[in-house]
């Protein structure tokens, strides 16, 4: 038995579409497995996109300390440079005020010597003066003496 033309393109038309059906169900069932694994793979992702930063994060803040001890190693060296240049000056300058004071009282200690010599304690001019003084005693006395003779008489 024949089946009409009409027919046959009917079941062959609902053949396809269980066929597309099937398809689409298929379809749908490999979305859901592909959702629940994309959840899954994204999970994954962002965990190792997490550690991979990380990690990163981690090297940059190491070198980052390494050039702020580097930093603090050249500032320490050069404020201990700089502490030492102004000690040594300071260290300088008394040591110059010292040479100076010493030379002072050198000079003064000469200079005094030699005025004590000239003026105050001339022994030349100390015994002219006591020369002097002698004769005027003596003056004086042999006047004194005169007197008395002249009175007791």
């Amino acid at each position: 038995m024949e089946v009409p033309l009409q027919v046959a393109v009917e079941l062959r038309h609902a053949e396809e579409l269980s066929y597309v059906a099937l398809l689409i169900k298929d379809l749908f069932a490999a979305l859901r497995r592909a959702d629940a694994a994309w959840e899954q793979e994204t999970s994954a992702a962002i965990r190792i996109q997490a550690h991979a930063r990380g990690f990163l994060q981690r090297l940059y803040l190491g070198a980052l300390r390494h050039h702020a001890i580097v930093i603090q190693k050249c500032w320490r060296g050069y404020r201990g440079s700089e502490r030492f240049k102004d000690y040594r000056q300071a260290y300088d300058i008394i040591l110059r005020a010292r040479f100076v004071a010493a030379a002072a009282t050198n000079i003064q200690r000469t200079w005094r010597g030699w005025l004590s010599r000239k003026y105050r304690h001339d022994f030349f001019k100390r015994k002219h003066y006591l020369e002097g003084v002698r004769r005027t005693n003596a003056t004086v006395r042999a006047l004194i003496q005169q007197q008395a003779d002249l009175s007791a008489r």
